[in-house]
Order: C-alpha cells, then structure tokens, then sequence
C-alpha cells in the first residue's frame, strides 16, 4: 500500500449479471467527502506494496463476476455476452445465477469482516458520509401473519433490522441477491436467514399482504408456508403451530463423495426428517390436516447431542469432510474396504453408543467377523488342507475364494446375495497356497514340495514331510585320489537328503568349487555296497556342514555332524544313472570318474557308433552323453528309467520351450539333479525349467509361473513375490561362493582398461552408428518393433566389432585399433615377465587378430573355437608346455567345463551382455588348485557401445541380483532404451 491510502468498495449496477463489487484505492484528505483515486485491477495490483489479504481475496472474489469472466467459466463457446446472457435455459436460471449470488455473498461477508466501507456507483466521485451504505451484521429478523377463515388465507410478511421495521414498499429498495438473500433499503445492506430468499420478499416490494385461496391451501402450506415456519416468528389465526421434542438417531451409510470415494455419510434423524451434519437448519416442521384445520408441529434440532456423535467418531480413528468420514490411517487400497473393515471392528461400540447402521448398508454387506476353520492330513505326497469359512449362518469352502485371492478380488458374494469383504492380510497369506493348490472336492491338496507354504497358515507341517537339517549318520562312499573338503562334504549329503525325500535339487556352487566331485560322490554312494574298508573304522569322525545352505546367502556358523566313510564296490542291481552335458565336457567327465570313481562302469553314449538297446546300459551304471545326443535319442532314452539323471550346466535348458528342454523333460529318472554355477542368466524362466526337471509341479507351469512370479517380479524385483518364491525354492537349490567356502583360494584382482579410440576408427565408428541409428529409427517409426530386436542385435553386432577392431567388419581396412594396441602393449609385458594368460573373446575374428600378432612376435600359443576337432590335445598342450604362455579361447568353446589354474592372468576383450559369461570365462583359472594371484582385465573401448552395454547392464540387473544373474539386456526394452543404445 502507498502510505496514506486506504480501500473502500463502489457497488456498481452492470448489464447482464446485475450487480459487481470493486475495490478502491483512496486518500484520506482533510475533506467532507472520500475522493476513489484508482480501482484495484488485475493490470495494477502487483504494483502495490504489502496489499492485505482480505483486500486481495476482495479482489479476486470481484473478478469472478465480471460478466466476461462468467462467459469463460461456464461455456467453451466463443459467445458475446449478449450471446450468452440471452440464452433462455437452466444454465443461467440453475447455475450461473445461483454462482454471482453466492460471490455476491462472499464480499459482503468479506466487507463486513474487514471493515471496508462501501458505496453505491451513483455518488461517485464524491462519497459523502450519508452516500455510504451500512453493512448490518445481524441477520434481519421476520414475522409472518396469517389469517385464515373460510374464504382462504391471507398473510402478511414484516421484517426487522437493527429493531426497526423495513418499509418493503419503499420505491428505492433492490435486491442485492436473492439466495442468500441481501436487500439494499434506506442505505442499509441487510442480510436474511437461509430460509429467506429473495423470491419471498419480492412480492411484499408492491403490496403489503398475500392472499391464498381455499383451493390452493393444502398446497402453499405444505410447502412454501412450512419452510417459512421453521425460522420464522409466526402469527397465526386459523390454524396451530406446536413446539414438540423428537428423539433423534445418529444413522451411518456406506455412500461414495463427490469424488466417487467410499465413504461413511453421518445423518441425524428425527422422526422422518434427516439431516446431513454440515446442515445449518436449526428447526424443521411437520405440518398435519384433519377436519379442525393445520396443525404445524415445529421441532429444534439437538446440536449439542450431534456434536458429541461426531466427536465420537473421530476419537475411533476417522475425519471429517464434511458429513463424509474416512479412515485416517486406511492401509487398504480402497476406502470402501477399509471401512466395511471398521464397521465390523466397533459395530458393538457403535450400537453402545446409539448409532445404527443404514439397512441398505447391512443388507448388502457382512458386518460381523468371519471365523476360519483349518486342519491338515497327509497322503503319501500330498497335503490335504481342510480349510472352512464360516460368514454369519453360511459356511463356505475356503477353496471357493481361490479366483477371488488370485486375482485380488475383495467382493465375495454370499449364497444369500450379501457381499463379504476378504481381509487384506488373507491375500499374502493364502496367495501360494492358491497359486499351487489342487481342488479335491471341499479340500485343498497341495502336493509335498510345498511344504513350507503351509508356514503362512500357522499349519505344524507333519513330520513325515518335514526335510531334516541334518541326518544324524551319513555314508561317504570311499573315492580314490581325492579327500573331499568340507564344504563338498555339505553338498553330497545335501543332495542325498533331498533324494531320500524323494526331492531333486541344483547344486548351484560357484564355478570352480567341484560340483563334479560332488555329484561323483552322491553316484559312488548309491552304487556302493555298504562294506567297510580293511584297515579304515567303521565310523570316522569328520567335519561336515549341515546348515542348510541358502541360494543366496554365505556360509557361516556351520555346525558338524558325524559322517561315516566305507569302501565302495560296484552294486550290480540297480538301474544306470545319466549325465548330460555339453559336448565339451565329456571328456573331462569320463576322466574323472575314472579317476575319482574306477568302479564305476561308465558308458560315453556319443558317436555314430553308440547302441540303442536299453539292454546294454544293464552293463553300467553311469551313461555319459551330450545334450545334442539326448535330443536326437530322445524317443528311446525316454523309454529307459534311469536311477539318476543329472543335467551337468543345467542353463542348457534354460529356454523351457527349446527342443534341448523338452526333450530333457522327458527324461524317467528316480533322482534328478542338476549341476550350475548360473541357474539364472537371463530371466526367471530359467529356473523354472530347470526346476521343471529336478522337482515339477513345484512352480506350476510356466504360464502361472510367468503371470505370479516372473512378471511380478520382473516389474519390481523387491515385490512380496521375492521372497515367496525364494521360500519355495530354497531347499531346493545349495549355492555356496568361494569366498565363503574356499578361503584359501589366492586373491582375484579385476580391473577395467578403457581404451580410446584411434582418430580414425572414431571417425569410422561414428559414420557407422549414425547410419545404423536411422535405420533402426525409421522401423520403429514404422511400428516394426516386431522385427526391431533382431535388427538392433545385428546393429550392435557390427558397432561391436568396429569397437575391438575396424578389421573386424572390414578385413582390408588398415584404419588401426586403439584397443588392440593396449591389449597387445599389456600382453607382451605380462609374458616378458614369464605369466601365462588365457584371452577370451566372443568373436572368434577377435582372436585370430590376436593370433596374427603372436605369429609376428613369435610368441607361443594354443588356440580353442568351435573349429577345434582336437579339443583334449589343445587343453593338455598347454596345461603342459609350460613354453606356451597364451591360450586363445572362444566363449563358446571355452567357457565352461575347463580347469586352467596354470594361468594367472585373464583378458576379457570384450564385454558380453551376460556377464554370467564372464564370470565363467575368470573361473577356468580362479578356482579349487590355483595356487597364484589371479588377475583380470576388461577392456572396454571408450565412448562406444561397450560402456552402454555395461551401463545398461548395471540398469537392468535389480532383478538378477535377487536371483544371481543379470537379465537379457535386449529383452523388453522401450523404444526410448534402444534408441539410447546409438546415442
């Protein structure tokens, strides 16, 4: 404000709405009259210093009803004012009228409040004191009279303000608003009670009493007359009007707000008459004829008795909007169910407290609390859960609400037509049961590898299917050239206990820590005969961990058990047992076996050469063959019960609808068991599959499995369904790592060599990606997303390539690599120095660019690709010759199934989308007998594909870190992702 100036507000007549209210600015002057300097307006308000509150709100409050500000308001249509304005329908007479009148209202509210004075347009510029019009601040009082005999009724209407009469014939009188209603007379602004509006008052502008006829009584009476007599003084000759006391009820209803959000509407009712909370009425009228005349029976409201019902309500936990009531601390998703929740929680202190419930309400839902009825029996492998629910006279199969808990429906319609309300809690706790549940009738089965599902349910398992933690004695079968360390010791009786219990398993250790061994030693001691070796006792105390090991928590405070050790001969009568592997590892299988295991009769069935008569496996108890051969023979292995089958690599099958899957799925073993360090590479499917051999029905199929578990969690890895799932596959799996079982392995040391670009090879780089970008760009602007992966893997293929080497894509080119000049520069210090390294790369042009470099430098080396016809050869050639210091060595052909601890250095050249591929490449020499420091380097070229590969790996990974490996980096990315890839 500038000093010395003050506000007042002009009334102002204006076409169309009737009336405006504007602030003013003006001086105080030593002057019989007030002189307005300036409106207050949207052009000039900011220009103002520390305006208050109320003059601002005022002039917010006077804009609203400006007639072009109610044009925009109310209609989309470009329209005139007279346009709009002339428009004879309920938008103006229903709504646009009720508005201005309740704006209206506001300011002279606001103008009596704040003490601004106002003045009528017609006397500017000069406002003298007696131009000024007075804001009364009580509200008028009335009287009515009435007269009735037998012609009719007549009444007259008188009002009084500031204890003096309103003349209402007087010429100059207008009404301000007519609901609320404010008259203007005599330069008094005059406000009425709600009852009052204009329409009443008009007519008394032109003649000073009413006449209703004989026939129009009952009509003018029942409505307008005893609207009239709740808070009016009345006078009354002709008929009575009696002052009664109702009772009133306090009524809750389960009723949605303006919003369409449930909530609990709060009436009072008295007699037949209710009335919402936020009603000011203070009075109400019931009128009655009989032969005698009317009767008008007026009653007050209890408000005291009213408060205390809504202050009742709070105190049990609800606030108040209004006549609505919610929940302040509703954990349910919808309001609806929270509150049907709260009215069976307090129903009995809400009967106490005199408040009834609507019959609508209580008809349509259960409002007493529901009891649960469960026991359990055992059959052979199965649970039978009888579980009843017992709702008010109905009792209902448990099973019954298995769509509704699946598919988080909370609505269960009862026999009767009422709607019952399923607990929130009840969702998580009986969601995997009906997950994996099978109908038996009113029953509920759930088959024995479920066991621990029956934990949510407060259910004692039977001890018939109860696991053991530990088997109190435990045979270790006698192998040759080899004692098994502690940790091995763990796995193999591991392994046998979930046999025993007619379990499967994945033995899950990490990569170097002897899975072989250990699935060697469950075999020797099914097919040992139990005869103690000459010289050794019959029970050796040795240190075996027992802890049942998590999949993904560490080894600690592990407790030993007494295991005995007897010599092992072969078991003529049993059934063979079959290992299937890549065709890599055969032969690393058969040697061990024949050294761990001599006695065991082993058959490698590969070959053009291999017999097909189930008759001849009778000959031996272990059948070594190639998941390429499984595949092709799988008709006729199908028809074989093997003892055992162990799947060796186990993520072979992690696509469940490849043939190499399905074909494993049909294998008949007693036992299965399958042998990973990555059970999960790329997404949760993979172990579904690989749980679908070892142990099925345990996840479901792959459909349910997908919708409850995979999707779930593949959308927010930290879900409820993470640790559900993993409580249902964690007896199942044993993962141990190294750094927990095998401390005395030496220290691996990883380090990342990013590597620049050579000035050219940036230049080709780029050309490159921008012309791959576009092509990429236009399919998907073309909606090909279909077709959009394939053509991103090829384009970042070739980006890839150029990354490592621009030979790679172009063989003639002479465009150099800065990574292959750093690879090359490190290569030849570290065999300067006398180590040996293994360099892995996934593309096989890689190596033979590497290759071509040792041949120039004459340096040493063996080489390992898909190409390789003699595998073993190349191995021993340099686990032999110490004088080779470098082996090449393709991911495909390498990565797995090979012991190497005669290097110490590792090179990765390239970074692979799954880094579980990584992690087995470093473990063919940090593993079980290395006895050396084992240090690692990627090499990752700088402002290439490579960083964002790493970097998308890092984003995708939250998932994979739950379940040990990262997920595909292509699968499921938006289009805004990949387009990120060619940035």
């Amino acid at each position: 404000m500038i000093e010395g100036h003050h506000i007042l507000a002009i009334l102002k007549r204006v076409e169309f709405t009737g009336f405006t209210i504007h602030p003013y600015i003006y001086r105080q002057e030593d002057l019989p009259y007030l002189l307005p300097i300036e409106r207050i307006t949207g052009l000039n308000i900011d220009s103002f210093d520390e305006l208050p509150e109320t003059v601002i709100r005022l002039f917010r409050l006077s804009e609203e009803i400006e007639p072009h500000a109610i044009v925009t308001r109310f209609t989309k249509k470009k329209l005139s004012l007279k346009e709009f304005f002339n428009e004879k329908n309920r938008l103006i007479s229903e709504i646009v009228r009720p508005f201005t009148d309740r704006k209206l209202f506001e300011i002279t509210e606001l103008l009596a409040q704040a003490s601004i004075p106002l003045y009528d347009a017609s006397a500017m510029p000069h406002l003298y004191p007696t131009d000024e019009i007075k804001i009364v601040h009580e509200r008028a009082k009335t009287v009515l009279r009435f007269d009735r005999d037998a012609e009719g009724t007549v009444y007259t209407l008188e009002v009084f303000s500031d204890n003096h009469k309103i003349q209402l014939q007087d010429q100059d009188n207008f009404l301000l608003s007519n609901d609320p209603c404010i008259l203007v007379s005599n330069r008094k602004l005059i406000m009425f009670e709600k009852n009052i509006t204009g329409k009443i008052l008009s007519p008394f502008f032109q003649k000073q009493n009413i006449e209703i006829p004989k026939r129009l009584e009952n009509k003018y009476f029942s409505s307008f007359i005893k609207k009239l007599v709740n808070n009016s003084d009345i006078i009354a000759n002709g008929f009575s009007i009696q002052d009664v006391i109702v009772e009133p009820k306090a009524i809750l209803s389960m009723e949605k707000d303006w919003q369409g959000i449930s909530c609990l509407i709060l009436k009072f009712n008295y007699g037949e008459k209710s009335f919402l909370p936020e009603n000011l009425q203070k009075n109400f009228t019931e009128l009655k004829t009989n032969e005698e005349g009317f009767t008008f029976y007026r009653s007050k409201r209890n408000k005291s008795w009213e408060t205390q019902k809504i202050n009742f309500l709070k105190k049990q936990g609800l606030i108040q909007h209004v006549s609505c009531f919610k929940l302040t601390d509703n954990k349910d998703n919808d309001n609806l169910f929270g509150l049907i929740n709260w009215l069976i929680d307090h129903k009995e202190e809400l009967t106490i407290n005199g408040f009834g419930i609507d019959d609508e309400t209580e008809s349509r839902y259960v409002l007493t609390a529901s009891e649960i009825k469960q026991s359990l029996e055992t059959d052979h492998d199965w649970f039978d859960l009888k579980i009843t629910l017992r709702i008010e006279n109905h009792e209902i199969p448990f099973i019954s609400l298995r769509h509704h808990i699946l598919n988080k429906q909370r609505e269960f319609k009862l026999p009767d037509g009422k709607i019952f309300i399923i607990p929130i809690a009840w969702f998580e706790r009986y969601k995997d049961v009906m997950i994996h549940a099978e109908s038996s009738g009113k029953d509920i089965r759930l088959h024995k590898f479920h066991y621990q599902l029956l934990d949510k349910l407060n259910i004692k398992k039977t001890e018939d299917f109860e696991p053991q933690t530990a088997l109190k004695v435990i045979t270790l079968p006698s192998l040759n050239n080899v004692k098994l360390r502690a940790y091995q010791v763990t796995g193999f009786e591991w392994m046998v206990r979930l046999k025993e219990m007619g379990f499967g398993g994945i033995l899950a250790d990490d990569m170097g820590l002897g899975k072989t061994l250990q699935a060697i030693s469950l075999l020797a001691e099914f097919y040992s005969l139990q005869i103690p070796e000459a010289g050794v006792p019959e029970h050796k105390q040795i240190p075996v961990f027992s802890h049942q090991l998590s999949l993904f928590e560490p080894v600690t405070d592990l407790q030993p058990v007494q295991v005995s050790i007897s010599r092992g001969v072969a078991f003529q009568n049993r059934a063979a047992s079959i290992i299937v592997m890549p065709a890599s590892l055969i032969h690393n299988w058969a040697n061990e076996l024949s050294r761990f295991a001599p006695f065991l009769r082993k058959l490698v069935y590969t070959g053009t050469g291999r017999k097909k008569s189930l008759n001849f496996f009778k000959n031996y108890e272990i059948i070594l063959t190639t998941y390429g051969t499984l595949r092709n023979d799988i008709d006729f292995l199908s028809s074989y019960s093997f003892e055992y089958a162990i799947l060796d690599e186990g993520q072979y099958i992690k696509n469940p609808g490849s043939q190499t899957a399905q074909s494993v799925f049909r294998i008949h073993a007693q036992n299965k068991f399958i042998l990973t360090g990555t059970p999960v590479e790329n997404s949760l499917s993979d172990l579904w599959s690989q749980m679908n051999f070892t142990n099925p029905e345990l996840l479901g199929d792959l459909s349910k499995f997908n919708t409850y578990y995979a999707a779930p969690l593949a959308k927010d890895p930290e879900s409820s369904q993470s640790e559900s799932l993993l409580s249902m596959i964690r007896p199942f799996i044993l993962r141990r790592t190294k750094d927990s079982v095998a401390p005395e392995l030496p220290e691996l040391t990883e380090t990342v060599n990013y590597c620049e670009m050579t000035e050219e090879q940036r230049t080709l780089y780029e050309s490159e990606k921008s012309k791959i970008r576009n092509q990429v760009f236009e399919q998907i602007e073309k909606g090909n997303m279909g077709e959009t992966p394939i053509m991103v893997l090829k384009a970042l293929m070739q980006l890839r390539q150029i990354a490592n080497h621009p030979r790679m894509t172009h063989p003639e080119s002479e465009v150099n690599s800065g990574k292959f000049e750093q690879v090359t520069d490190k290569l030849e210090t570290i065999i300067a120095e006398n180590h040996r390294v293994l360099i892995f790369s996934s593309f096989v042009r890689h190596l033979n660019l590497i290759e071509e470099f040792c041949q120039i430098k004459n340096l040493k080396y063996s080489k390992l690709t898909g190409a390789t016809t003699n595998r073993g050869k190349v191995i021993s050639g340099f686990k032999e010759n110490k004088d080779v210091n470098i082996f090449l060595i393709s991911l495909k052909a390498g990565g797995t199934g090979l012991n190497l601890t005669e290097a110490d250095y590792v090179f990765v050249l390239d970074p692979w989308w799954n880094p579980a591929a990584e992690m087995q490449a470093v473990n063919r020499a940090h593993r079980i007998g290395q006895n050396k420091s084992v240090f690692v380097y990627k090499f990752i070229t700088k402002d290439s594909i490579e960083e964002k590969i790493m970097k998308l790996q890092e984003k995708k990974k939250a998932l994979a870190d739950a379940f040990i490996k990262p997920q595909s980096a292509i699968s499921g990315m938006s289009k805004e992702e990949i387009m990120k890839l060619f940035d």
